[in-house]
């Protein structure tokens, strides 16, 4: 079924509409209210970038991105613990 609104979604974001639809199901994107914001446009480039520059499958790619949502989701949080450096410290036992 065609709706416009995805169509003109799909054209400002430099995709296909079924590309569009592709990305909806995997998730790798929301479109609440059909609008799409300038966070989602940088978000659709990341995912284009990341298949054109290491030519991987969109559902690795879609691995990748929720990776990265939750190391950014992790890092908001601020650290766990006084003791918290954001480095990792090598066991030496």
């Amino acid at each position: 079924m065609f709706d416009p609104r995805m169509a003109s979604i799909a054209r400002r974001c430099g995709l296909t509409s079924r590309e569009l639809n592709h990305y909806l199901e995997l998730e790798l994107i929301a479109v609440p209210g059909g609008e799409v914001g300038d966070a989602t446009v940088r978000r659709i480039r990341r995912i284009r970038r990341m298949r054109r520059d290491l030519d991987i499958d969109l559902e690795v790619v879609a691995i990748i991105m929720r990776l990265l949502d939750r190391i950014q989701e992790l890092e908001a949080s601020g650290p766990r613990s006084a003791h918290y450096t954001g480095r990792v410290v090598k066991d030496d036992a």
